[in-house]
Order: structure tokens, then C-alpha cells, then sequence
């Protein structure tokens, strides 16, 4: 019971007695462990491709004009979705280090290839056609400006432009009764 524990409930390296979510895909010869890496392949795959088409909002256009019918495939896309992490869940929890391996490095693979897709090329010109990086000293504005007509406590008056934002009412007036705008204090 003890050899049991030791093996069944730790990383492992070792694909004896293993199988991937269903019986006949055993993990214990070489084909077996190369059906079962294109099986996990394929759902991190598909979990990273249907992501995407989830988040883009993505519905065929006959879906996409009914409100109604629109909301049951997105319900059905969140629930292939769903069943495509516990599936890759539960090959994760076969413990066997070169599954997760090879789950991890597909999810990563579909996750730049998404990256590569929706990130905007850069800008032609080399380093000099980079307008992201200025230093400080040529920055035109400064870094933290005040917009105007914002309440700021000088040395000038407590209440500085107090009057663009309208009567000062109480936090809590009972009965609607209105302090007649006066700006100073009791």
C-alpha cells in the first residue's frame, strides 16, 4: 500500500499502469504515450482556439442577429469550454510529468500563437520609429498634470473654484431642506 502511495499520488516520471482519461489510451508503451500527447495536445488546442472565439465574440451571422439564439450558442461555446478545462484538468492529474509537460507547452504554443495574431506589428524604421520609450528629460508634458476646475487647497483659500461644482449640501440631508449654497463653514 505504501509503494502505491508513493507512485499514485506524486509527480512521476514513469507511465506504468498510467492511461489518459479513458482505458484504452494506456500510457505504458510507445504508441499509446504518443496517442495520448496528440490527444492532450488537441484539447489545449481547442480550449486556446475556442478562448479566442469566445472572447472575440465570434457567432456565425445567421446566430449573430437573434438576441436569443445568440445567447444559446455563447452558452454552448461556454460549456465546450468548460469541458475542455476539467478535461485538460484531469489529464494534469494523472501526475505524469511529461503529460503536463506536453499540456503546458501546447497551452503555451496556442497562447503565442493568439499573441502573435491580435498584437499590432511594430512600427517600421527600427529603434527610432519606437515612440514608446521617451526619457524624461524630453517628455513635452509633464507626467502628472491637474485638470482645471478641480477643487486643490491652496495658500490663495480653502475652497479655491468651489463655486463650479455647485451648492455644498450635507452628507445626509433629512427632508429635502437645502443649506441655501452657502460655501462657508459653521
Amino acid at each position: 500500500m505504501a509503494a502505491a502511495a508513493a507512485s499514485g499520488d506524486t509527480l512521476h516520471w514513469s507511465s506504468q499502469g498510467t492511461h489518459l482519461l479513458f482505458s484504452f489510451i494506456k500510457l505504458d508503451y510507445a504508441g499509446g504515450f504518443v496517442a495520448g500527447s496528440l490527444f492532450t495536445a488537441a484539447i489545449c488546442m481547442s480550449e486556446r482556439l475556442l478562448t479566442v472565439a469566445f472572447e472575440s465574440r465570434w457567432a456565425p451571422p445567421p446566430i449573430r442577429r437573434r438576441r436569443l439564439v445568440n445567447a444559446f450558442w455563447r452558452a454552448g461555446m461556454y460549456w465546450v469550454l468548460a469541458l475542455l478545462r476539467l478535461l485538460y484538468m484531469l489529464i494534469a492529474m494523472t501526475l505524469n510529468v511529461w503529460i503536463i509537460l506536453i499540456a503546458v507547452t501546447t497551452l503555451a504554443v496556442g497562447q503565442f500563437l493568439i499573441e502573435l495574431r491580435i498584437s499590432p506589428p511594430p512600427p517600421r524604421g527600427g529603434a527610432a520609429a519606437d515612440h514608446s520609450y521617451v526619457p524624461l528629460e524630453e517628455a513635452e508634458a509633464p507626467l502628472y498634470s491637474k485638470p482645471e476646475g478641480i477643487y486643490s487647497p491652496s495658500a490663495a483659500g480653502r475652497h479655491q473654484k468651489r463655486e463650479s461644482l455647485g451648492p455644498r449640501r450635507a452628507p445626509f440631508q433629512m427632508g429635502g431642506v437645502d443649506d441655501g449654497g452657502s460655501d462657508e463653514e459653521p
